[in-house]
Formats: structure tokens, C-alpha cells, sequence
């Protein structure tokens, strides 16, 4: 499977309006403490060891995250000091999974709260990229960023090339989504996430 493949067919498995409308939607995992330190660590870590641990070497990220590029901004969207924002930042900045954008210039060129403003951001949102992370440890970085910084524009996608699926943070509440990529395998898919969460301290729910 090769990246340019990735990047111009993701949108094949996905529905971008509600992840849970694509076609092979099969569940999600529900951490069920509140947002903390220690929670988005215990979450992360449990992904990364049932779920990444048995697909390394052919797991891409496709992703159309994007953020202001005006660190000012950022730190008061996150509350935290300016200086931080680099280091809060630091996995998907680190890996190139997210875009920095000049918000201001789009500004000059489209006026804000108006069609041709909000056109431009959704066109962002689809312009996809893929990368290629080689290290566990690299995952974890960048999920971490993820569950850390939430309201990211875009969107990511983890494509675990061995098991046929596509898995996604959901940052509503702490956990992960799963999309099938092959429907003559979704139920045996479904037992699967089943038994890999069963025994931490998330639960899979299965969609039917």
C-alpha cells in the first residue's frame, strides 16, 4: 500500500460529516474517567499495546490537522504559557502530522464568518497527507498531542495496514474509533477489539 494510494482514497472508508456513518464503522473504546494527565497516559498506553504493538512496520498516519501558527493565539486557546506551546505541541509538530497555518492571511484574502471563509477551512480539512512513523515510542508522542490538544482542526487517521483497519482518537471523551477496511472480516474484527480491551480498564462497544 503505498502513501499516494492512502492520501487519495481515505476518503473511501471514511465519512468526514460523522465517523460513525462510514460504511465499515465497527465500534469505539470508552475510557470512562475524565480527561487528566494520567488518564490520556493510561489511554494511549493501552492503544499502544493492544492495538499499534501488533502492527508496527505497517501503520500510516493520513492526516489533515492543521493549527494557527500564531503561538500567541494558541497560548491563550490552550491557557498555557507561551512557551509551553512548542513543547504541548511537540508530537505532532515533531512528526510533521500537523500543518501550521497563517489564519490571519486567509483573513486579508476572505473575510471571517463569511461563506467563502468557511469554504477555505473545509478545503483544509480535506487536504490530506500521509506519514510514516517507524518507533512506538513515535506514536505515543503523537498521541499524546493529540488527547492534549483538543479542537485540532482535521482530521487523523492511524491506517493499521496488518489487521485491515483504520483507528482514530475520538477526543469527545477519552478513547479510540475503529472503521473496517475489509467488510467480509468486520465481524471477526468486532471479537477482536472485543478481546483486546477486555482486559484493561476500557470497554469496546461494538456498532451494529
Amino acid at each position: 500500500m503505498d502513501n499516494k494510494h492512502l492520501v487519495d482514497n481515505i476518503l473511501q472508508y471514511i465519512d468526514l460529516t460523522s465517523y460513525s456513518f462510514s460504511p465499515n464503522f465497527l465500534g469505539y473504546s470508552n475510557y470512562e474517567n475524565s480527561y487528566s494527565e494520567t488518564g490520556i497516559e493510561t489511554v494511549c498506553d493501552d492503544f499502544l499495546n493492544k492495538v499499534i504493538s501488533n502492527n508496527i512496520g505497517e501503520i500510516w498516519i493520513v492526516s489533515s490537522l492543521f493549527i494557527s501558527n500564531d503561538r500567541t493565539q494558541l497560548s491563550r486557546d490552550y491557557d498555557i504559557p507561551i512557551q509551553s506551546v512548542d513543547r504541548f505541541l511537540n508530537g505532532l509538530l515533531k512528526h510533521q502530522v500537523v500543518r501550521e497555518i497563517d489564519f490571519d492571511s486567509i483573513a486579508q484574502i476572505f473575510a471571517p464568518e463569511t461563506q467563502k471563509y468557511a469554504d477555505k477551512f473545509q478545503k483544509l480539512e480535506t487536504e490530506f497527507h500521509c506519514t510514516y512513523p517507524g518507533r512506538f515510542a513515535d506514536f505515543k508522542e503523537i498521541l499524546l498531542s493529540c488527547f492534549r490538544a483538543v479542537g485540532l482542526y482535521g482530521h487523523i487517521f492511524f491506517v493499521l495496514g496488518k489487521s485491515n483497519l483504520i483507528a482514530y482518537p475520538h477526543t469527545d471523551d477519552l478513547g479510540f474509533g475503529f472503521i473496517g477496511m475489509d467488510k467480509k472480516i468486520l465481524p471477526v474484527q468486532k471479537e477482536y477489539l472485543k478481546n483486546e480491551f477486555a482486559s484493561t480498564g476500557m470497554e469496546f462497544i461494538s456498532w451494529n
